[in-house]
């Protein structure tokens, strides 16, 4: 009996690798991943205006500013690789994060500087694993996507970088 079940176990686990070496095994579809990408990136862009308007520090408003302007400029990259190849752009942001710009809203001075940086410390850890999962091999299927998720990955850690070192500047 124990023989029968490794063997039906083996039997199994090459099934189940061969279904893992097709083609269509990927982490996620180009869709799920540009409407994921363009959800935190509206989202990044919409915290940044509310810097701009709300930060204390000039060096927050400045850093919000590039929020915008940068990843305007994905998002617009986004929109037209979209468009080549048949994808939607959300025009919204993740579940959880308008409930998250509503609360930064509503901060202002150093309360709002140091949980605008915290937020931007998470979401730019999410957007680089999210970028970085869809640039490995078995990401995304669009060669082209895979590449401009993999292009971006330097961007989005210096982003990173920043929000943590501005983060400490403020709260030593």
């Amino acid at each position: 009996m124990k023989n029968l079940l490794g063997v039906c176990l083996i039997a199994v686990l090459c099934v189940f690798q061969s279904c893992k070496d097709n083609d269509d095994d990927f982490v996620m579809s180009d869709q799920e991943f540009v409407a994921r990408a363009s959800m935190i990136n509206n989202f990044e862009i919409e915290a940044g205006e509310i810097a701009v308007l709300n930060a204390e520090d000039d060096r927050v408003r400045a850093y919000g500013q590039q929020m915008v302007t940068e990843h305007a400029a994905v998002g617009m990259e986004l929109e037209s690789l979209a468009d080549e190849n048949g994808w939607i752009v959300e025009a919204g942001v993740f579940p959880g994060g308008q409930a998250e710009l509503d609360r930064l809203n509503e901060l202002t001075g150093a309360e709002f500087d140091e949980r605008f940086l915290e937020v931007m410390i998470l979401s730019h850890r999410d957007v680089y694993n999210l970028f970085d999962l869809a640039s490995d091999a078995r990401g995304v299927r669009s060669n082209v996507l895979r590449d401009w998720a993999g292009a971006k990955l330097p961007a989005f850690e210096m982003h990173f970088n920043e929000a943590v070192e501005l983060y400490e500047e403020l709260n030593p």
